[in-house]
């Protein structure tokens, strides 16, 4: 096929350029390879708002750095503004690698993939990978090879590139066949769709099918909180303290929600930007929240959506982390010794690590409460 001959010399054409790539310091090159562990399966993404110019984005990235994201997915707007080897887009690629953080750019599906050369150019200017948009576009039967040879471009280039992109059909089931065939480190799970009803009998099957369907590999979630307002920490709150891979929407700078308080700094943080900060330093820091198994605990009839991170050979020293969100806007009290129990986590109370009510002190695991779309996140101590 021509596609193959085109791309089977833009492949060469980037092995020639191994040499000079692995002395860029770059975050998208995977340094001395000493490091075993792909940067992106514990990673915080997040997507840069659609109507941010590259300055404006290259601007906020004291912010991101602040925020803890490890990697930003540009817009297709944004990308349009310019071409890879720009001044604009080389400051973005040279001040977000100062700060640790990894730049992808979104490509457009076409039934033709874009050439090798001009794939290069991205490539040996920084980017860590590419989102591929569109899929859906493609005939069905020409997706599959339309990602092998995209995956065999990436592959060429030095270090950890990827590709992410979200399924052309909705649904778990159709996540798996990316991960079988090994085209996608990652695709894109958008927990809920438009229709779908934002209550924790949705999100909790939603969750459990994401951990049962996929033969354990990590899918890169999303969450809309469209839905409502008040569902924005929530949301959050799903994606960052889930098992899965992290991808925020639109950055949230200093988006105020009133009455967010993290107790265990002493701090009282009123904003959507406190509150992920807070997230996802626990994501890095916390054994749990970062590789522990995950348990859903039914807690439907309150519409409450509570889970536990679990980390290998839980024990006082590291302990079980309970997480609980209130999806209504009456408060809830739940108990949660039996679920406790049943899990084999010896506990009577809880730390209290986040909550975003202004409460204090620790949490009876008989009688943990909820304020009216509430969010508390706590170790199991005994």
């Amino acid at each position: 096929m021509s596609i193959q001959r085109n791309l089977a010399a833009g492949i060469l054409a980037l092995a020639t350029t191994v040499a000079g790539a692995q002395m860029l310091a770059r975050p998208g090159w995977s340094g001395s390879g000493m490091n075993t562990d792909p940067w992106w399966k514990h990673a915080v993404f997040a997507t840069a708002d659609d109507t941010a110019t590259i300055p404006a984005i290259t601007a906020q990235l004291n912010d991101l750095q602040t925020l803890g994201v490890d990697a930003l997915v540009l817009s297709p707007a944004s990308v349009a503004e310019l071409q890879s080897g720009s001044a604009a887009f080389d400051t973005l690629i040279h001040e977000a690698g100062r700060r640790g953080i990894r730049v992808l750019v979104p490509l457009t599906a076409t039934p033709v993939v874009p050439s090798a050369d001009a794939m290069r150019l991205w490539l040996n200017s920084g980017v860590s990978g590419f989102r591929i948009d569109g899929l859906a576009t493609i005939p069905a039967a020409q997706i599959q090879a339309y990602l092998a040879q995209m995956r065999r471009v990436t592959d060429a280039a030095v270090g950890q590139r990827i590709l992410i992109a979200e399924p052309p059909a909705a649904g778990i089931p159709a996540l798996a066949p990316f991960y079988a065939r090994n085209e996608l480190q990652m695709p894109i799970l958008d927990l809920l769709s438009p229709s779908a009803a934002f209550d924790a009998a949705t999100l909790r099957t939603r969750l459990s099918e994401a951990q049962s369907k996929l033969n354990g590999n990590l899918p890169l979630l999303t969450l809309d909180a469209a839905h409502a307002p008040e569902m924005a920490r929530i949301a959050d709150t799903i994606v960052l303290a889930t098992r899965g891979v992290t991808l925020l929407s639109s950055v949230p700078m200093h988006t105020q929600v009133p009455g967010i308080a993290v107790t265990a700094e002493g701090d009282d943080l009123t904003s959507l930007f406190a509150w992920d900060h807070k997230l996802i330093a626990l994501r890095h820091s916390s054994d749990a929240l970062r590789s522990g198994t995950q348990v859903l605990l039914n807690h439907d009839a309150q519409n409450a959506l509570v889970w536990m991170r679990k980390p290998a050979n839980a024990s006082l020293e590291h302990p079980a982390v309970v997480i609980a969100c209130n999806l209504s806007a009456q408060p809830v009290t739940l108990s949660l010794k039996a679920d406790m129990k049943s899990n084999g986590i010896r506990g009577s109370f809880l730390r209290t690590i986040a909550r975003t009510d202004h409460g204090m002190g620790p949490m009876d695991l008989d009688a943990l409460h909820l304020p009216p779309y509430g969010v508390y996140i706590g170790e199991v101590r005994y």
